[in-house]
This record gives C-alpha cells, structure tokens and sequence, in this order.
C-alpha cells in the first residue's frame, strides 16, 4: 500500500508511467468525467466500450469491449461503477482480465466506492478476483467517499508490480509528489479503524434514501427511469422519455433552484440522464428532489 493525494493524482502517475503520448486509454462509458478530462490533458487518446443500459442496468457489451482492449495501452476500471451504480460480480470481472490478459493490457481498478454496496450485492477487489494477473492490476482507494474527507487529500494505492513501483516511486520523486499530510493519516486511520458499524448504518441510510426517491419519481415523474442502485450514494436517472434537450432540462431545474450533474458530463452515452447524491439527510433530499420533480413537470 503506498499512499498519494488523491486517486486521480494517482491516475495521472499511472498513465504518465505506463503509457506514451497518443497511447489509447480505454474505459467503460458512462463513466467519471475527470477520467476523459486527464487522459485528454496527458496528450493520450480516451476510447470508450459503451455500456449497455436494459432493464434499468448497465451490461458489458463484450465484442465492443474486445475490440477496443486490443487497441489500448491501458484500462481505466470503476469497480464499482460510477455513475452507472453497477457492483460488478465475479463473472463479469474475470471476464474482463481474461480479455485484458490476451492483450497484456493493464488496468487501473478505481474502487472509491468500495464500502457503499446496497443489500444483495457484494463489492470484490479485481485483484483479489483475479489473482493470477495482479500484477498487471494498479488498484486505487480513499476514505474520501464513505466518509466524506475529500478535503484532507488522503488516498493510496495497491500493486505487486515491482517494475510499476519503480516507476512510481520515480516519478514521485521527480514531481515532488508527497504523501499524505499528518491529518490525512490521522483520518484515514480512523476511517478504517472500527467505523464497520456506522458504514453499515450509512448504506441502509442510502438505499432507503433511494427507495424513496423511486417511490415518488415513480409517483409524479413516470416517465424516468430510475437505474437499479447496486452501490454508491449516486442515483442515475433516464430522462430520454421526456425529449426534451439536455440544456432545457438544466435550465428547467436551475429555475427551481436545484442544480444536478448532466449525463454528457460523463460521456456521449450518458446523454438524457442526470445523476443526484443522495447522501445527505432525508430533509434536505426532500427538498431537492421536489425542486427536480417541479421542474420536470414544468417542462
């Protein structure tokens, strides 16, 4: 475990390592937007294998998904996925490495959203799925999500590649890249030090904060889709029903005093949703979602 800022501090060191100016960097869409954002910024290519949205979820088209490993340098995992709120079971994980394995592909593990897995479901570290290919898995973590310590800047990251420690610790060095402060060490090990009981207390807060925002978008909106929460404490709404344009939406909900993340945000495919945090107490998300509603049916 070696510790960095912040995740995407530590995805910027792992594309700058493993790969070269104009490499192609592959990811599921739709997916985290600072990802295409660095990608871009490094001088390297993003190139997405669209997910498959049936039936309220999110699926892996695997042809797509084959043809653009065999073209990348480097693939960029969110495990679980956001904002598409997939918990990626042990089939499709496997299923993954095995292709990325045929192709010596890398791949960054984005697992953030770890400890926030909704009833039935069941977070599996890729690496721990797969331990034949761990060394070509870089896995990335922070107490930042479950415990809403962004602020401290404490993350830290896993592999057993010797050969990417080097690099790492090269370019740490080079770029003056410190670990963690002393409150982000002090925080980070209360976080995982005897927090179990409150995590489990948050996650039955969240789903039943997201099974009453399905019941009443149910109730005055039919029209949405709401995705099936497997984790995270972000609910991803399908607006495309309304055909409306995706700035009209906006517009209409900014004038109800509710400001929420649009779907391009996250890639063409996210086009017609809008993603919502539903970690906050049950009063203030009463208030936001019927300023949404309002404004939804204001259209």
């Amino acid at each position: 475990m070696f510790f960095k800022e912040s995740v995407l501090s530590s995805i910027s060191m792992v594309i700058h390592c493993l790969t070269k100016k104009n490499d192609f960097i592959l990811m599921h869409t739709p997916i985290y937007h600072p990802f295409f954002l660095i990608t871009r910024r490094m001088g390297r290519n993003d190139i997405s294998s669209p997910l498959v949205y049936k039936n309220k979820s999110y699926s892996i088209d695997w042809l797509n998904f084959e043809e653009k490993v065999a073209k990348a340098k480097l693939f960029i995992l969110c495990n679980p996925q956001n904002p598409g709120c997939r918990c990626w079971n042990l089939e499709e994980l496997t299923t993954m490495v095995e292709i990325c394995k045929k192709y010596n592909v890398p791949i960054i593990s984005d697992e953030v959203h770890a400890d926030l897995t909704m009833p039935g479901y069941k977070h599996i570290p890729l690496a721990k799925a797969c331990p034949k290919y761990e060394k070509q898995i870089i896995t990335l973590m922070a107490p930042t999500k479950t415990f809403n310590l962004a602020g401290i800047k404490a993350s830290f990251y896993i592999t057993t590649n010797i050969e990417f420690l080097r690099k790492f610790h090269t370019y740490t060095n080079e770029h003056s890249d410190f670990p963690l402060n002393t409150l982000g060490k002090i925080a980070l090990n209360a976080a995982y030090s005897g927090s179990a009981d409150w995590v489990d207390n948050l996650n039955d807060y969240i789903i039943s904060n997201y099974n009453y925002v399905k019941s009443e978008v149910a109730r005055h909106c039919p029209s949405i889709i709401v995705t099936n929460l497997e984790a995270t404490y972000l609910m991803w709404l399908n607006c495309r029903a309304l055909n409306v344009e995706e700035e009209a939406l906006y517009e209409a909900l900014l004038e109800n005093k509710v400001d929420v993340q649009i779907g391009s945000d996250f890639g063409e495919e996210g086009i017609g949703f809008i993603r919502i945090n539903i970690a906050c107490p049950k009063k203030i998300l009463k208030i936001g979602l019927s300023r949404i509603i309002a404004g939804i049916r204001a259209l």
